[in-house]
């Protein structure tokens, strides 16, 4: 019921991220109702957690895009390539 802007996207990206770190969807659902709630109602486990190679900073990377409340999330992909840059 919210509008979209800039922070939707942010957390689709986290979306890709989260699939490229895990190679899993973050969130599930047999149907489009229960995948809706999933990612209404859930969180995803941390990337570190199904691939051990992962380092930890990725979870909060990751877990920041995928916030729930867009005033919590990354508020521009420049602040999230801003970081990774840095641990390049």
């Amino acid at each position: 019921g919210m509008p979209i802007d800039r922070r939707s996207d942010i957390f689709s990206l986290g979306v890709v991220f989260y699939e490229v770190l895990t190679h899993e969807k973050p969130f599930k659902g047999d149907t489009i109702s229960a995948l809706i709630y999933s990612i209404l109602h859930t969180e995803p486990p941390r990337p570190s957690e199904l691939n051990l190679d992962i380092p930890r900073i990725y979870d909060k990377i990751v877990a920041k895009a995928l916030v729930k409340d867009p005033d919590l999330r990354f508020q521009r992909a420049k602040d999230i390539a801003d970081i990774l840059r840095k641990l390049i």
